[in-house]
């Protein structure tokens, strides 16, 4: 005797494939999602600064270690004088590029006599 395969599905098949279709629904994969990428966002963030202030000295001494000639400390002077020395400003990527004549800048702003510059290309 050949048994008869019945075309409705039982209770049990019904509840599978619900929860087949809602577990790869988008609305279920993006909250899950959300869900387990919130409890680490703050270390994430964290890591993302870390990391980026590390490219950003790793570039900085890449540049000074193989700059045509060599970069210097900044005499600072005391708070409140109101003046800025700049000598022979230079642009690393300018600089570093074969072929490129560059002319190094100076720069001087002093409190009370200058209120307005106007600064045009790579410097």
């Amino acid at each position: 005797m050949k048994l008869k395969k019945s075309s409705k599905k039982n209770s049990w098949e019904l509840l599978v494939s619900g929860i087949i279709d809602e577990l790869f629904t988008a609305n279920f994969m993006n909250n899950f999602c959300y869900a387990l990428t919130a409890e680490y966002h703050a270390t994430f963030e964290q890591l993302g600064n870390i990391l980026a202030f590390l490219d950003v000295i790793l570039s900085f001494a890449t540049v000074a270690a193989n700059a045509s000639s060599p970069y210097i400390r900044p005499k600072l002077r005391p708070k409140g004088t109101g003046i800025l020395r700049f000598e022979q400003l230079r642009h690393p990527c300018v600089e570093s590029q074969s072929g490129v004549n560059f002319i190094p800048n100076d720069v001087l702003f002093e409190k009370g006599k200058e209120s307005f510059f106007i600064v045009t290309g790579y410097n």
